[in-house]
């Protein structure tokens, strides 16, 4: 590898915050300094929404995934995140929106977006010329990983907030023998009698673990599959 070696840039939302727009800024500075930076996103919209990936980042240096149709299947009932080009999940919990939340995403799932974004960069060579760099921790990187490239991961403050609460549910559920999902499950079947068994320990305790409880306890199933080292 030289100091001109290209750099390829792995997103895989749709232009939607900062983040992307570290990508769009990155990627132009080392592109002015004279070193081959592609970025593989995903697009949503139409030209000129911001969402937009050809409209957002530079077109002649962009590999673009159009969650269009995945979104369109949404409305009909279908999971978006089973489409043929499969929307991304989110570090968010954001209610009724197609991307749900990271936790909330079965493992079976996660292997088809997982297929996806392997067939992705296999098929226009992602991270042959350099190093891949990935932005935020997502399934992008297990399809590196399949491909044996090599890879630099910027973390971003999203998914540093979502491990966080991903972590208080595990901690929550550990403390009784219980996984996330068993936790939930007794909760929604009969909920005096988990709070009944959480308040056996300090006021402050009890009143975070119930608020924990009650915050859509149930998108968090997988919490442990997507906490995992």
């Amino acid at each position: 590898m030289t100091d001109r070696s290209a750099v390829d840039h792995g997103i895989l939302f749709y232009p939607r915050g900062g983040s992307s727009l570290v990508v769009k800024y990155l990627t132009e500075h080392l592109r002015a300094a004279g070193r081959p930076a592609r970025v593989f996103a995903g697009s949503l919209g139409t030209p000129r929404a911001y969402s937009h990936a050809m409209s957002f980042y530079d077109p002649a240096h962009l590999v673009v995934s159009d969650y269009s149709p995945a979104v369109a299947a949404h409305t009909t009932g279908r999971d978006p995140l089973q489409a043929p080009v499969p929307l991304h999940p989110s570090y968010e919990d954001r209610g009724d929106v197609p991307d749900r939340l990271f936790s909330a995403v079965s493992p079976r799932t996660t292997t088809h977006i997982e297929d996806y974004w392997t067939r992705q960069f296999a098929a226009h060579d992602a991270g042959t010329g350099g190093p891949l760099h990935l932005h935020h921790l997502t399934p992008q990187h297990a399809a590196a990983s399949r491909l044996g490239r090599t890879v630099v991961t910027t973390l971003h403050g999203t998914e540093l907030k979502f491990l966080d609460a991903a972590q208080r549910r595990m901690q929550l559920a550990s403390a009784h023998g219980l996984t996330v999902a068993e936790l939930g499950h007794r909760f929604q079947s009969d909920p005096r009698s988990v709070l009944s068994l959480i308040g056996q320990g300090d006021e402050a305790a009890r009143r975070d673990a119930e608020q924990l409880l009650r915050d859509r306890w149930n998108n968090w199933t997988h919490a442990e599959f997507w906490t995992r080292g």
